[in-house]
């Protein structure tokens, strides 16, 4: 909770999501904590400088199956990769690994739906929980 502070800043950091259909499905947790948890990142999604992303089910095309990661932009500094795996997770500056995971994740939002029908399909499955 601490770490969430630093979005209720004056000028807090873009922050952009895209996440499998499957994440949102699985009821990590139970039932209730999962309506609860897709309710936050609606309401979260709301937000100016947040945008999340669900590719969906049905998408022909999902470039992002292999392992989650992150990408950190910070301002006067290079961006940052940061790739986990099953055992562990790594943070690297390597310009060509970083080029690499910023095109897959330019692809992974081309096979995601728009900000408005990700934000439906969220809704559509804190409804079925």
């Amino acid at each position: 909770m601490n770490r969430k502070k630093i979005f209720d800043r004056e000028r807090p950091p873009r922050l952009v999501v895209v996440v499998d259909e499957g994440v949102l499905r699985r009821p990590t947790g139970g039932r209730e904590v999962m309506k609860r948890q897709l309710g936050n990142l609606l309401e979260e999604s709301e937000k100016p400088h947040v945008s999340v992303q669900v590719v969906p089910y049905d998408s022909d095309h999902h470039p992002g199956l292999t392992n989650s990661f992150m990408l950190f932009t910070v301002p006067r500094r290079n961006p940052v990769l940061y790739v986990e795996t099953r055992r562990s997770g790594t943070p690297t500056d390597d310009s060509d690994a970083v080029d690499d995971y910023s095109q897959l994740f330019s692809d992974l939002r081309g096979a995601a739906l728009p900000l408005g029908a990700s934000r439906q399909l969220i809704a559509q499955i804190q409804g079925e929980f």
